[in-house]
C-alpha cells in the first residue's frame, strides 16, 4: 500500500484494503467500531525512507487500528524513544494491546514494551494478568 509524501495512509483506505473481509479476530472487530482520530502515518527508518510493514501480518493490522483509534502517549515507551518503529507516533488503546503501544504490538514486542510495564506496576493491570491473578 502506498502512502503520500508525508508518510500518511488514509484510515478509510486501509480499513478497505487490509480489515474489511480479512482479518477477524476479537480486538479488530472492537477497534474498527471505534471513532477514527488519526490516518496511519509511518516514521521515517535510518535511510530517511519510511517504513514499509508487511501488513498481511494480523498484528500490524492491529496495531495500525491501534494507532488510528488509541491515544498518543505523553511519554514514549523506550523503543519508541530509539526510533524503533513503524509509526510516527506512541500510541496506545484502552480496547487492545494489553497496554503495550501501537510500535511494539506492530512487531509482537507488546509484552516488553514499557508502557505496559509501567501500567502493570501502577495497578493498571491488563485483563490477561487479572485473569492469571484470579486462580490464585
Amino acid at each position: 500500500m502506498a502512502h503520500d509524501a508525508q508518510g500518511r495512509i488514509p484510515a478509510q483506505t486501509f480499513i478497505t484494503q487490509f480489515v474489511t473481509g480479512k482479518i477477524d479476530n476479537g480486538n479488530v472487530t472492537k477497534l474498527v467500531q471505534e471513532p477514527i482520530l488519526r490516518p496511519v502515518r509511518l516514521a521515517k527508518g535510518k535511510d530517511d525512507l519510511y517504513y514499509t510493514p508487511d501488513w498481511h501480518r494480523a498484528s500490524r493490522v492491529e496495531a495500525a487500528l491501534i494507532f488510528m483509534t488509541g491515544k498518543i502517549s505523553e511519554k514514549k515507551c523506550d523503543r519508541c524513544a530509539k526510533n524503533l518503529r513503524p509509526f510516527a507516533s506512541c500510541v496506545v488503546s484502552d480496547v487492545a494491546g494489553r497496554g503495550a503501544c501501537a510500535n511494539c504490538h506492530s512487531d509482537s514486542r507488546g509484552a516488553h514494551c514499557s508502557l505496559r510495564h509501567e501500567a502493570a506496576q501502577a495497578g493498571g493491570k491488563s485483563s490477561m494478568w487479572r485473569f492469571i491473578a484470579s486462580f490464585y
